[in-house]
């Protein structure tokens, strides 16, 4: 089996989806417009049709990479990651057992097929744009779902950083969607740091431009997680008794014992 393959298989996630706001920290559906920038900064911008993705999608794929089994790719001669799993093994992982059909999971697919990313290179004017699914098809005989991974991402994603938590998927799983969305943004930096909580918020999409009645929610979300966030070495501390402030509690990371981090030779565009 190819290099590609495998660090696919044991790092399936770039850095760049995480840090670039591909997958929103909510879990509602939502229809964007065309051409919606999800994020952009000095260097590139990112843009959006279709689905909004978020981390229902981004749930999915980690216990469809994680968990299916990746036999069809022995059949395969184009480095096209693909994975075989079923309905129960995503009802197990989000604990979502009363979900006793297949047309929730079938919606989920059909949202990222018509999810199309495109990442701008702003100083070299070099584009990338792909879907993240070209394949997904589902057997009645065998129970089974098989995902294809589209030729394009597959490009992306070998030139790109990418990260493996297979080990903490579970504990990632049990958070609140904005507490999964900083998980993992924070873990995908390989070294320890710091940073403040509303920066981080801002840092994975969530912005303060809305109501502050929206901000505290979403803030207190993420605190309401601080006990499942400590034990993945993300430890979030108030820094004083002052009300007033506006950022007034801190993010401290240790870089995590059993986390996968893969780097290119090159980048796309070299």
């Amino acid at each position: 089996m190819s290099n590609l393959l495998t660090k696919f298989k044991h790092a399936p996630v770039t850095v760049k989806e995480v840090k670039m706001n591909i997958f929103a920290p909510y879990e509602k559906a939502e229809k964007e417009a065309l051409d919606s920038v999800i994020y952009e900064d000095d260097s590139v911008t990112v843009e959006l049709k279709g689905f909004k993705l978020n981390q229902i999608h981004r749930d999915i794929l980690d216990i469809a990479t994680y968990y299916g089994d990746n036999k069809l790719e022995y059949m395969s001669e184009d480095n096209r990651a693909s994975r075989l799993f079923s309905l129960y093994e995503v009802q197990k992982r989000l604990n979502y057992k009363a979900c006793r059909n297949n047309k929730w999971l079938d919606s989920k697919f059909s949202e990222m097929q018509q999810s199309v990313i495109r990442i701008t290179d702003k100083k070299e004017g070099n584009w990338i744009q792909f879907n993240i699914i070209e394949v997904a098809m589902f057997s009645k005989k065998q129970g089974k779902y098989a995902l294809v991974l589209s030729e394009h991402y597959m490009k992306f994603f070998e030139n790109e950083i990418s990260i493996g938590y297979k080990p903490y998927l579970d504990q990632i799983l049990n958070l609140s969607p904005q507490g999964r969305a900083l998980a993992r943004y924070i873990i995908s930096f390989s070294n320890d740091f710091k940073i403040g909580l509303d920066k981080a918020m801002h840092k994975i999409g969530i912005k303060a431009d809305g109501s502050s009645q929206n901000w505290r929610y979403n803030r207190n979300k993420i605190l309401a997680d601080r006990h499942k966030l400590k034990a993945l070495n993300i430890v979030i501390t108030k820094q004083t008794t002052d009300g007033r402030r506006k950022d007034d509690y801190q993010i401290e990371y240790k870089l995590l014992d059993e986390m996968n981090i893969y780097h290119p030779q090159k980048t796309l565009f070299d």
